[in-house]
């Protein structure tokens, strides 16, 4: 159990926001999605959790969002 509380005190770093932020913007864009909407919290509540399970690579973390 120690290791899921763990697992969410992880810390991004800048370029690790930037990562997702950039991941995030070109999901948005493609589905026409405005920044705050209930649809882009969820993609990134999305990304963040594949983000923190190991997934780090732009491109997988955006197919794992493009079914959103």
């Amino acid at each position: 159990m120690g290791d899921i509380v763990d697992y969410y005190k992880k810390r991004l770093t800048i370029d690790d926001r930037e990562v997702l932020a950039g991941v995030l913007d070109q999901w948005r864009a493609k589905h026409s999605v405005e920044l705050g909407s209930d649809q882009a919290r969820f993609a990134e509540k999305e990304l963040l959790e594949w983000w923190f399970f190991g997934v780090r690579s732009p491109e997988e973390l955006l197919a794992v969002v493009e079914p959103l």
